[in-house]
C-alpha cells in the first residue's frame, strides 16, 4: 500500500512538473496595450489591455487596484501572468484589463484611501466597451 501511494504521489508531481513545462510564455498568446481612459471629469486612468492573439470574441475581466499594473510598457507582462492564479485566466483567453485607481502609480486625480469611486468604474466598464478589439 505504501509503495501505491509513493507511486501516485511521483506520478502527481511529475505530470505537474510536465504542464508547467508545456506552458507557453505569455508573450506568445497575448498582445498588450496601454490606455489612457478619460474619466468623465477628466481624469485619465491607466489601463492595460492584454488581448488574446488568438482570433474570436473573449470575455473580460477588469481589476481596478492602487497597487500599480505594472511593469509598464508595451511588450511587458507582469511575472503573474506566467504563473500564479492570473495564468488561470491566461490559459482561459480572457480579455485582461488592469486599471490603476486614481492618484496611484501612472493615474491622475487624487487618491482616496478606502473609498471606491463607483463612477469611475461604471465609466471603465463603458470605455472598455467601445474599445475595438484586435481579432474580432
Amino acid at each position: 500500500m505504501m509503495k501505491l501511494r509513493r507511486f501516485l504521489f511521483l506520478l502527481w508531481a511529475g505530470l505537474l512538473v510536465a504542464a508547467a513545462a508545456c506552458a507557453q510564455p505569455v508573450s506568445t498568446l497575448y498582445d498588450k496595450t496601454e490606455y489612457r481612459i478619460a474619466m468623465r471629469d477628466s481624469v485619465r486612468l491607466h489601463t492595460s489591455v492584454f488581448t488574446p492573439k488568438a482570433p474570436g470574441k473573449a470575455s473580460i475581466i477588469i481589476f481596478r487596484t492602487p497597487y500599480g499594473t505594472g511593469p509598464y510598457g508595451e511588450g511587458q507582462f507582469p511575472g503573474s501572468f506566467e504563473k500564479g492564479y492570473m495564468r488561470s485566466y491566461v490559459d482561459r483567453g480572457y480579455i485582461i484589463v488592469r486599471q490603476d485607481v486614481r492618484g496611484r502609480y501612472m493615474s491622475e486625480g487624487e487618491f482616496m484611501h478606502v473609498c471606491v469611486p463607483r463612477a469611475s468604474a461604471a465609466w471603465t466598464r463603458r470605455r472598455t466597451a467601445t474599445i475595438r478589439w484586435t481579432g474580432w
